[in-house]
């Protein structure tokens, strides 16, 4: 882990915002979003989780899909996008899953923009963190950035995300989703001359 310190800090840096957004973005869904139905908009305990699976549903269908497109644009620019992506919709997302009238149409369209963002951002994440490192510290420098970046910024957002709620808005949450996508596109693209092994 020191030689990858000394030899790699761009690319840890950029793998520790990338394992954070990835993991937000995954943990809202896996992690928040039930409790955000049962407390927040006060659905009942089954729809609650019928919404959550399917947001997941959805997610684990476009994973593949994200998967090959980003083979074919590249890591780093397929991430750019993703994150512009999540700066426009993510949002408009939260305000549809807020609605106090509970439109259906427009909670479950607020799903699919979830699942379709969390895939877009999961699908390249692993592979573009492993390819940030030679062979020989692939193991160690992998591991020990982006497990920071999970531990300080994809763990803790559930808690961060009900905080968000009960001290701004139901729509809070998704400040801090838009909140963790900027940092990461400045740091890889400061990083971005020294941080020569992905692409």
């Amino acid at each position: 882990m020191l030689q990858a310190l000394r030899t790699h800090l761009p690319g840890m840096i950029v793998v520790m915002f990338l394992g954070g957004l990835t993991s937000a973005v995954a943990y809202t869904i896996r992690g928040y979003l039930n409790i955000f139905f049962l407390e927040v908009m006060h659905y009942d305990k089954v729809d609650a989780l019928y919404l959550t699976s399917f947001a997941l549903f959805v997610m684990i269908v476009f994973l593949p899909v994200f998967g090959l497109l980003a083979d074919k644009v590249g890591y780093r620019r397929f991430m750019y996008i993703i994150c512009a992506i999540i700066f426009l919709i993510i949002l408009p997302c939260y305000i549809m899953l807020a609605h106090q009238e509970k439109y259906v149409i427009d909670v479950f369209i607020g799903l699919i923009g979830l699942g379709i963002l969390a895939a877009g951002v999961c699908a390249p994440a692993y592979a573009y963190a492993i390819k940030s490192f030679e062979v020989e510290l692939r193991f160690s420098g992998v591991a020990f950035s982006w497990n920071l970046g999970l531990a300080l910024m994809g763990g803790t957002t559930p808690m961060i995300s009900r905080y968000l709620f009960e001290t701004i808005s139901k729509v809070a949450p998704a400040y801090y989703l838009m909140g963790l996508a900027l940092p990461y596109i400045l740091v890889s693209v400061v990083t971005s001359s020294k941080h020569l092994y992905s692409k």
